[in-house]
């Protein structure tokens, strides 16, 4: 689960802070402290809902963000992680449904020697589309499904 919320959804909410700060500051924002803050909750509301750090003052927001190392060292870089794992899992869940591991080596083999946007439609994962989603978003529900049920054992 933890893999899935680094990676996938908080990846996600970066990628959106990120292009927000860079949409303000096109715009000719300038970018305080406390609209850098207020940009980070935003994205993080509209990507992850509610959070357990809502309860808490707002001090959370207005600091975290300078831990995201990518937006300075290399702008819009962190949607790569979402991407990466989505088209990742879809390639797993083909496996283990079909038990051909082929598509993967192949995968493997076409990534070097084609654009990210040609290798992903060669095998058929569409970041635009929801369906490509579909394996990685049933896993996590299964995930947290297994450990609700862990919770009510104790």
């Amino acid at each position: 689960m933890n893999s899935f919320s680094s990676n996938f959804f908080s990846a996600i909410a970066d990628a959106e802070f990120e292009y927000q700060c860079y949409n303000s500051s096109e715009k000719g924002e300038v970018l305080t402290l406390d609209k850098i803050s207020e940009i980070l909750k935003k994205a993080n509301k509209k990507v992850l809902g509610k959070s357990i750090f809502d309860r808490y003052d707002d001090q959370v927001y207005k600091y975290s963000w300078i831990a995201i190392s990518h937006i300075f060292e290399q702008p819009f870089y962190i949607y790569k992680y979402a991407v990466s794992i989505a088209v990742s899992f879809k390639l797993y869940s083909e496996f283990k449904r079909t038990k051909d591991a082929s598509q993967i080596i192949n995968f493997l083999k076409d990534g070097g020697s084609l654009k990210a946007t040609q290798l992903f439609k060669k095998y058929n994962f569409d970041c635009k589309k929801e369906e490509s989603y579909k394996d990685l978003i049933l896993e996590v529900e299964k995930l947290v499904e297994n450990f609700e049920q862990l919770l009510n054992k104790k």
